[in-house]
């Protein structure tokens, strides 16, 4: 009790200073300081100073927290006022940029960084704070070895970040865009970038890296780009007046650490300059930014020039196919080391930040995206793929294809494998399957690049690989049509009606369950490991999963609901008697050709029962995810068993026939095949499978391929019966 007297008594008598004269008190002790002379000479670590920077910072904070509290006594900010006028970081910077005291540099970056990060309105558009920002900013460059890097690049990271809080202050950052003090006002009017996770926090998560910034839906976009076509968000006018040699400051600065040997330094510029050019904000008509943005991109397709060039290309092919890494996050050193890993994940970390960069800004994806395609893909990959190294560039390749998923560097890929004009005879693309076709060296990984395509579909490279052969429905006997069924009648009729409930009468056939039935019926009792038609809807669920995936991944695809033969041209009775040369007529003379894939594709399952199982397996796999598109040329020559097939034309149904016939006359042969089958089964079907040991090799392991393709194919056709009821049910739901 008496305690308490005592304690009023004092204040009574000798009251707390006020949070200002605290304020004003520690910025004089700095002051009277720096008027000795004789002491700037001590390392700053000795000095009192970081404590009475860090009571001003302190006191600025716990004022904006109480005027925040109490908002409606209109109290003002004496400290944040006195901060504006009296400009004590003019003279900070100052001492900063002079390193006196030694050491002082550091304490200054952060103490800014920390005022910038730790007050909801730090000013930031007042000359009083931006003026000492952009002077200090010219100390911090990446390029010059400094003890304060990471200072640097965390105090630049924080200024882009609040930037990206308040896009408007942008034009500080461009000389010939600053404005005086009165002219900043109504900056802080804009909202940060939507979805921008860098804002949201500072730790990504590996998926999270992977997620657009950009709008995807054309309406939104539509809508965004009428209001970046208003004037009131436009941060700069359209005539741009900046000079030569004016430059995006910030931006610069931030790149010039790049080159940094510590990672973690690195990781914050790539950071900070992803933060930069996803702002919608930037005018394209700047020409300080177009320069800053063309040299981004030619820095960033040096790195992946050069990283990608020193790549061993003796490398173990299974290593660059399970290094799975994100720009973000290197792998640590206690893992799987192998020759080449720290080139390959500079390579694929650099390649994936490349890949977010073009999906935040088309003024840096179409410089970048030309010089990937020409550095990465034409100089590097292309010559491997054709010439040295056949089995490295596919794997390489396939990686690369995996690795990106912005549409931007995907239609470079597409440019860079089928050309703009899209022809089907000379594109790299065909070169590279056709070349698979008798040479088994390069087989398998021929047929992982494609599937690594498909996993990551391009309207343009499907065309190229598949449309263009199967859209004309050559494989189609268009002359039996009155003869086979009343289906194709049916589905002419409903084409274009917009009061059917069939979405598409090419994948839901009024006859499916003699499609399905076609399937799981292909294969006689005596060579199933299984009871006849059962077990195919344990991939049902699969297939319904998959088949969704594939829709929203083609949506934007123009493909057609119906598959129906092109409108032939009436002839003149004499032009439609004339015959060739050789006496046959030129309608007869054309020959249906499913293009190089399916081809090759076709004759991979014809030669099942002489190919290993992997080999096998790699081509029902790319076979499953083509019967999963939602095209109806492509669900017909794979899914359709029941349509009439042209003379010397083939569908995937024809295929698997001769190969069951195959297999039905050379398994009997064997003693005991039954056992066989069923052994051969619970090896292949067990989880995971179990493969053959090449020390316990046996007499019957000559057939032993017989006996695996037999597996393949009754597993194969359950899978495909269950996409064609899938299918089904989703075009009639």
């Amino acid at each position: 009790m008496f305690g308490r007297v005592l304690e009023s008594l004092e204040e009574i008598v000798a009251p707390n200073p006020s949070l200002f004269q605290n304020f004003e008190y520690n910025w004089k002790l700095i002051k009277t300081f720096y008027m000795k002379i004789n002491q700037n000479d001590q390392h700053i670590d000795n000095t009192n100073i970081p404590y009475y920077m860090e009571q001003m910072l302190q006191i600025l904070i716990q004022e904006e927290t109480q005027n925040k509290d109490s908002a409606k006594s209109n109290k003002s900010a004496e400290c944040l006022e006195f901060l504006l006028e009296s400009k004590p970081l003019d003279l900070l910077v100052d001492l900063a940029i002079n390193e006196k005291p030694i050491g002082c540099r550091r304490w200054v970056l952060k103490w800014i960084k920390r005022y910038l990060t730790c007050l909801e309105n730090p000013m930031i558009a007042h000359g009083s704070v931006f003026k000492p920002i952009i002077k200090l900013m010219t100390v911090c460059k990446g390029a010059l070895a400094s003890p304060y890097e990471m200072d640097e690049i965390l105090f630049l990271e924080a200024v882009a970040g609040l930037i990206g809080k308040n896009p408007d202050v942008i034009k500080l950052f461009i000389p010939s865009h600053q404005h005086s003090d009165s002219t900043t006002k109504g900056l802080f009017s804009t909202k940060p970038p939507k979805h921008n996770t860098l804002f949201e926090s500072n730790k990504l998560e590996p998926n999270i890296r992977r997620v657009s910034l950009m709008i995807n839906d054309e309406t939104e976009e539509s809508s965004c780009n009428e209001k970046s076509a208003s004037p009131k968000n436009h941060s700069f006018p359209k005539d741009c007046n900046c000079d030569d040699g004016d430059r995006f400051n910030l931006l610069d600065a931030v790149m010039s650490y790049i080159e940094s040997a510590d990672s973690t330094i690195v990781v914050r510029a790539c950071e900070g300059i992803l933060i930069l050019v996803s702002l919608k904000e930037l005018d394209n008509h700047c020409n300080a930014i177009n320069a800053s943005f063309t040299e981004l991109s030619h820095i960033i397709g040096e790195k992946l020039f050069l990283c990608a060039e020193s790549i061993p290309d003796d490398m173990e092919l299974s290593d660059i196919e399970e290094c799975n890494v994100t720009w973000g996050l290197f792998p640590k050193d206690d893992h799987h080391h192998f020759i080449g890993r720290y080139q390959l994940t500079s390579f694929l970390c650099w390649l994936d930040y490349a890949d977010c960069l073009v999906k935040e800004n088309y003024l840096i994806a179409d410089l970048l995206g030309m010089l990937f395609r020409e550095q990465v893909l034409e100089k590097n990959l292309e010559p491997n793929l054709l010439e040295l190294n056949g089995p490295f560039g596919l794997v390489l390749t396939a990686k690369v294809i995996k690795q990106i998923k912005s549409e931007e560097l995907l239609e470079e890929v597409a440019t860079w494998l089928v050309g703009t004009e899209i022809n089907g005879s000379d594109c790299l693309l065909n070169i590279i399957i056709e070349n698979a076709q008798d040479n088994s060296e390069v087989l398998l990984q021929t047929l992982q690049l494609v599937e690594a395509l498909l996993e990551n579909p391009n309207e343009r490279i499907l065309h190229s690989m598949i449309f263009l052969y199967v859209n004309s429905r050559g494989y189609y006997d268009s002359r039996e049509i009155e003869s086979w069924s009343d289906e194709e009648e049916m589905r002419e009729k409903r084409h274009g009606s917009a009061e059917s409930a069939v979405k598409s009468r090419t994948m839901a056939p009024n006859n499916i369950l003699k499609v399905i039935n076609n399937f799981l019926l292909l294969l006689p009792r005596q060579l199933m490991a299984e009871s006849a038609g059962t077990c195919y809807e344990e991939y049902m669920q699969d297939a319904s999963r998959h088949y969704q995936m594939w829709i929203k991944k083609t949506w934007k695809f123009n493909w057609p609901v119906e598959a129906t033969s092109p409108v032939k041209r009436p002839k003149s009775p004499v032009a439609s008697g004339e015959c060739n040369d050789s006496g046959i007529s030129e309608e007869m003379d054309m020959k249906f050709y499913e293009g190089p894939l399916l081809r090759l594709l076709f004759n991979q399952i014809r030669n099942m029962s002489n190919q290993p199982y992997e080999l096998n397996l790699a081509s029902i796999a790319i076979l499953s995810k083509l019967a999963l598109l939602p095209n109806p040329f492509l669900h017909e020559i794979l899914l359709s068993t029941e349509i009439p097939v042209a003379q010397d034309a083939a569908t995937l149904f024809t295929v698997i026939q001769a190969l069951s016939k195959k297999l039905l006359s050379e398994i009997p042969r064997y003693s005991n095949f039954s056992a066989r089958i069923h052994a051969t089964a619970k090896r292949l079907l067990s989880n995971p499978p179990l493969m053959k040991d090449e020390k316990d090799q046996t007499a019957h392991d000559e057939s032993e391929q017989l006996f695996e393709a037999l597996i393949v194919l009754e597993e194969f056709c359950k899978e495909l019966a269950a996409i064609a009821f899938i299918k089904y049910h989703h075009a009639t739901e």
